[in-house]
């Protein structure tokens, strides 16, 4: 379970730091968890612009 904390944790960083990043379409950092997210889109298949 303590791993999962970790990919929680690492998850919401990208998240913050997501937003600086230009290659977000090409850099989906949470790929395993796309659920965590809320920028992830299934629908279009693919990732939400942020902006």
């Amino acid at each position: 379970m303590f791993w999962k904390a970790i990919v929680v944790l690492v998850a919401f960083l990208a998240q913050v730091c997501s937003k600086y990043w230009p290659f977000r379409e090409s850099l989906p950092l949470t790929y395993p968890y796309p659920k965590i997210d809320p920028f992830f889109d299934q629908s279009k298949g693919g990732w939400k612009q942020r902006f």
